[in-house]
């Protein structure tokens, strides 16, 4: 299944595993910030707390069979994927037509009928200011801060009052001008990259739901097709 995500030709794919072996454990990260002081006879003293905290991370590495008998371990993120030896998985692998590019961009667990999506979106469809507006909303506040100083600078070299107030509106009205431009740039481009993600997204949905209905189907044409004993 296939879509064109801003300009790029993205297919999706799925790739049939079973679930032969799970392990799970976590990683913390540890990370502190801060830790300062500063004293003056003068203005007194000033101590910046030491500031630490932590984060931890569950990971499930599976241990995959696919139809051609090759195996191989695959690691995800525990909060986002649950899983269970004898699972049914089906890996949604994105590419990218031209780049030739790809990635997980998720899993769709068969016997559960859960699907996880995991991202990876930029990898697939790297997002970069395509028209000037968005990238001038790239440049813009390096462009405002040189604006800026350059009037300061030739404000403090007039004496003359009435000119000092029309270089100082100059200086106002053209930073404030450069400055709402960069904000609707960088808004532009936002926009545009939420509308593409949200297309990478759809397509991984509709790519699952079809997925997970053929496996559905099979499992009953396999069940119909049991044979029945007698006792």
């Amino acid at each position: 299944m296939d879509d064109r995500i801003d300009d790029r030709r993205v297919e999706m794919r799925t790739i049939t595993a079973e679930v032969t072996d799970v392990q799970t454990w976590s990683e913390t990260s540890v990370g502190s910030s801060g830790g300062g002081a500063f004293i003056h006879p003068k203005y007194g003293a000033w101590i910046d707390p030491v500031r630490t905290w932590s984060s931890t991370e569950v990971i499930v590495r599976a241990r995959l069979r696919y139809e051609d008998g090759r195996s191989s371990s695959l690691d995800f993120p525990g909060s986002q994927v649950r899983l269970s030896t004898g699972d049914a998985l089906l890996l949604v692998i994105a590419e990218e037509e031209v780049g030739k590019r790809w990635e997980l961009a998720g899993v769709a667990n068969a016997t559960t009928s859960e699907i996880s999506y995991l991202g990876q979106f930029e990898r697939i469809c790297p997002m970069a200011p395509r028209t000037r507006t968005e990238r001038f909303g790239r440049s813009g506040f390096i462009l405002l801060f040189v604006w800026m100083f350059v009037m300061l600078a030739i404000s403090g070299q007039i004496n003359d009052i009435a000119t000092w107030r029309s270089v100082f509106n100059t200086t106002f009205f053209g930073g404030f001008c450069i400055l709402f431009v960069t904000l609707q740039a960088r808004k532009a481009f936002r926009r545009r990259r939420a509308e593409a993600e949200q297309r990478y997204q759809s397509l991984f949905q509709r790519t699952c739901s079809t997925a997970l209905a053929a496996c559905q189907a099979t499992a009953r044409e396999g069940r119909q097709a049991a044979p029945v004993v007698v006792a």
